[in-house]
């Protein structure tokens, strides 16, 4: 197909004009004008629809939708009776803007998909009755805040302002106009908040529910420098109307105010508002800001992987055709490009990384981590958000003195899970440092099979007996001085401990749970393993412990799937065992699939010091059956593994694969 567009490569502001056919006498004076338009990656510019030139009252503008796919819109105008014809200009500091399927049409436009209240905005809004704290349509100048539309002070908003609050009518609602049943509909909506913070609950009005229960809620805390994003999917038999409710608190202290702007309905499910693929239009939890830059720095691009030689295949869809964000290295060490987390509702954050192969190249900085070493292929780095921080939450990517260099970022996620609960991350191929080079993925790893021919795969995964490593067991901050933590230490080395290890000897180290007098009072200590894959149906973990009293109360959890569940506990296990000695315990898992994960919890139950010693960590029968030639006396797994035929159809997945448990 064919589409008008207009260009500029770069450097001065430029216009251009696009002039519609003179309206004839008899020509109505309203007006439906619809079209498309589409921007490559990081053009930045804006259209706008006039009735004169130059430097008229601008009918329409839409800064908010700088997009890379065609994005339709749609308005109502009401022309004055000494226009006779449009312009629609295009305002260009850098990139491409095209215009596709342009239409004018007399009379009113079909109904809106998007409310953004500027002049023109066809948007009918119905207010809750008796209640005299009304919502209005504000005007940026008049607030002096920047509209999203816009993004100036010539705009406009739905505006509730929540200053003055009646103790006995704290809400306010706004009703949007009917809308057909439907069976998925995304609704997107930016949000502003500033002073005390309002609680914003998203309701469907219908015949049905009425107004049960909110379909989305969130606190309207104050973000000055910008507009944050919310969706939500809609789902409805009959006909239904969006609503918008403001429950605010007395707060007679200062201005406060809740603001609404380019409220949009789409056909089907919203897409995932955790993950950042940079496919869609829209990134949720991460907003550009860019607060350091130089002339020569275009902060974080979003780039085409196909248009990006160095780097040609992006992490989402594995192909050119795919969209990733680029920071390239402008030689100054002074330049840097920055994403801030919108809003402090996430525990933990994952992205997928790229960093070129230079010695003065470029670095990223996420919370607790420095990603500066190159990397040949996507790498996943995972770290924890602090949902109270006051400096916010940022990832930075830094120039370095090599123009050449860059750093890529792709499929950013969040969640409110705790990094620890969501298990170990799936980074890329697990690299056995053979030669020549070999690699196995990561649900190859310590999953009781060498994969690797040296056998690395399999290394760390959680037998030990602590003689030179913890052997991938994590105990915490080693620096840590808390009341309570684990510890690796030689035989006999703390006072009181044990002077023998597990086999009866002197020299070697142990894993110790440690209680002393300390300022820092921690309830807990965890030591938790690695990550185990794929058990089997007889799969259990054997251990030694030794402990000096009761001050100790340690439990062995089972986490699957974020899930813990408690296997062991020294409190019930009957009989008691002695002691001051070594005891041997064996404690079956069972089954599973997936990533599994052990933890030795402590917990401090009295104030006086003890001690909980565990040592000789071992799996037991834990890896599935392999691939065999020959199975004449068996029975043949789908995956070649060869079982006894008594094991067939008895509800236990002997194969591996469950084909043992089919028909």
């Amino acid at each position: 197909g064919r589409f008008i567009f207009v260009e500029n490569p770069g450097g001065k502001k430029k216009n251009t004009t696009l002039r519609s056919p003179q309206f004839p006498p008899d020509f109505d004076r309203e007006i439906c004008i619809s079209f498309w338009h589409a921007s490559p990656p990081n053009t930045n510019g804006f259209i706008a629809l006039n009735i004169s030139q130059p430097y008229s009252l601008k009918l329409w503008r839409d800064g908010s939708s700088a997009v890379h796919h065609w994005a339709h819109e749609i308005t109502k105008l009401v022309l004055p009776k000494t226009a006779d014809r449009l312009y629609l200009e295009a305002y260009l500091y850098f990139g491409l803007i095209a215009i596709d399927d342009l239409q004018i049409t007399p009379r009113s436009c079909p109904q809106r998909d998007k409310c953004t209240f500027e002049i023109g905005s066809p948007c009918p809004l119905y207010l809750q009755p008796g209640i005299l704290r009304r919502w209005v349509i504000g005007s940026s100048r008049a607030l002096k805040v920047r509209d999203h539309t816009l993004q100036d002070y010539k705009g406009y908003f739905l505006f509730l302002n929540t200053s003055k609050i009646d103790p006995a009518h704290p809400e306010s609602r706004v009703y949007f106009a009917t809308r057909k049943p439907t069976p998925a509909t995304c609704v997107t909506f930016w949000w502003k908040g500033f002073g005390y913070r309002s609680d914003l609950n998203v309701y469907v009005h219908n015949e049905e529910t009425f107004l049960r229960d909110p379909v989305l809620s969130l606190y309207t805390d104050p973000t000055p420098g910008r507009w944050n994003p919310r969706t939500v999917t809609i789902s409805s038999r009959t006909r239904w109307q969006l609503v918008f409710e403001a429950v605010s608190s007395p707060n007679p202290l200062e201005a406060a105010g809740v603001m609404l702007d380019d409220v949009e309905f789409t056909d089907g499910n919203c897409p995932r508002d955790d993950l950042c693929t940079f496919e869609e239009d829209l990134c949720i939890p991460w907003v550009d800001v860019t607060p350091n830059v130089t002339e020569g720095v275009k902060g974080w691009q979003l780039q085409r992987a196909g248009s990006f030689n160095e780097l040609p295949r992006d992490h989402t869809l594995g192909s050119e055709d795919g969209y990733y964000l680029l920071f390239r290295g402008t030689g100054n060490t002074r330049d840097s490009a920055v994403l801030t987390l919108r809003e402090h509702r996430f525990s933990c954050a994952s992205i997928w990384y790229y960093v070129s192969n230079s010695t003065r190249g470029c670095n990223i900085q996420v919370p607790g981590q420095l990603l500066d070493k190159a990397t040949r292929r996507w790498t996943r780095s995972v770290f924890d958000i602090d949902r109270y921080s006051e400096d916010g939450i940022t990832i930075q990517a830094n120039s370095g003195e090599d123009t050449s260099a860059f750093v890529a970022i792709d499929d950013m996620q969040v969640s409110k899970l705790q990094c620890s609960e969501i298990g170990r991350p799936v980074a890329n191929n697990f690299v056995c440092g053979t030669v020549p080079e070999s690699a196995v993925p990561p649900n190859r790893v310590c999953d009781f099979v060498v994969d690797c021919a040296n056998g690395a795969d399999e290394v760390d995964c959680g037998n030990c007996d602590f003689a030179k490593t913890t052997c991938g067991w994590s105990l915490g901050d080693p620096g840590s001085r808390k009341s309570m933590r684990w510890q690796r230490i030689r035989v006999g080395e703390l006072e009181k401990s044990p002077k023998l290890n597990s086999d009866e000897t002197t020299d070697g180290y142990y894993m110790i749970l440690v209680q002393e007098e300390s300022k820092y009072l921690s309830p807990t200590a965890v030591a938790s393993s690695p990550v185990i894959q794929n058990t089997n149906f007889l799969c259990a973990i054997s251990f030694w412990y030794n402990y000096a009293n009761g001050t100790s109360m340690v439990v062995l959890q089972l986490e699957v799937k974020g899930y813990k569940m408690t296997v062991w506990d020294l409190r019930v296990r009957k009989p008691e065992q002695p002691k001051g000695t070594w005891n041997h315990e064996r404690v079956l898992l069972g089954r599973y699939p997936g990533e599994v994960k052990l933890n030795f919890v402590g917990m401090n139950i009295r104030h006086d010091a003890g001690y909980f010693v565990i040592d000789t960590i071992e799996y037991i029968n834990c890896g599935l059956p392999q691939p065999e030639r020959a199975c004449e006396q068996g029975f043949k797994c789908a995956n070649g593994a060869c079982i006894l035929r008594r094991d067939v159809c008895n509800y236990v997945d002997h194969c591996g694969d469950g084909s043992d448990e089919l028909n």
